[in-house]
């Protein structure tokens, strides 16, 4: 059975994986990344996690959130699910390093500002 879940939730399932792809890319390099398929694997499965979740997200929280590039999560994850023969794992990798950082400092702030809300109540 599907739950539907909240923006919250969603937004808590965007923040793990940005961990478990950071934990990873901290403690890797880039040669063990390309030698391990599984790793590869399980990368991009956390990537498809973070724009399905983005995708989820109702629409009027992506408006009220626009210094996040909702859009390219979500093509990113359409790409890796239905074009996944042709992706690049050197991009990926570069995705990891460059935009999963910030990518977590605005996740991050959606969440502070959510928790002092809550709060404040």
């Amino acid at each position: 059975m599907r739950r539907n879940l909240d923006n919250s939730a969603y937004i808590h399932h965007i923040s793990d994986s940005i961990q478990e792809i950071i934990n990873y890319t901290s403690n890797h390099t880039y040669g063990q990344f390309l030698k391990n398929d599984w790793d590869q694997a399980a990368l991009m499965r956390y990537l498809e996690v973070i724009g399905e979740a983005a995708n989820k997200l109702e629409e009027r929280f992506r408006i009220k959130n626009p210094h996040i590039k909702w859009r390219k999560i979500i093509d990113l994850r359409n790409i890796l699910i239905h074009d996944y023969m042709d992706v690049d794992v050197h991009i990926m990798w570069n995705i990891m390093i460059r935009d999963i950082p910030e990518l977590k400092q605005k996740i991050d702030k959606i969440i502070l500002v959510k928790q002092r809300k809550q709060d404040n109540a």
